[in-house]
């Protein structure tokens, strides 16, 4: 029987894959980074941490938050496709209500969003 060793750090097993480990630590760096900054009031910086965070994981959330922190940044068209990246995303996820939640977003941007208008129409025609 081996016996498994747990680290001081988080107590997690030594035996899982460190690179896992270190890649979900380094994205909630990015994260709780991200968050510091748009609470300063730097939403240019914040976007840099989001972007760099949808390029290390495939979250739809993630791109929605950039596509948000972009549209503070007053980068309109980086943020709409930022925004239906992660409209994309969540429909591929079967999400249909996070989906309508964002392209509630993307017609704010662009009313004339054709993948938007079609989600909000399959809402109201359920």
């Amino acid at each position: 029987m081996t016996r498994r060793r747990t680290s001081d750090r988080n107590s997690l097993p030594t035996d899982e894959t460190p690179s896992a480990v270190a890649h979900d630590d380094f994205s909630e760096l990015l994260k709780r980074r991200a968050q510091r900054l748009a609470s300063k009031g730097e939403p240019r910086k914040a976007a840099l941490a989001l972007r760099e965070l949808t390029g290390r994981t495939d979250a739809a959330a993630h791109w929605v938050l950039l596509g948000d922190m972009l549209r503070r940044a007053r980068r309109d068209e980086e943020a709409l496709a930022a925004l239906r990246e992660g409209l994309w995303r969540h429909r591929q996820a079967g999400a249909s209500g996070r989906a309508r939640t964002v392209a509630t977003l993307v017609l704010r941007l662009d009313p004339t969003d054709a993948q938007a208008q079609r989600v909000m129409a399959a809402r109201r025609a359920a």
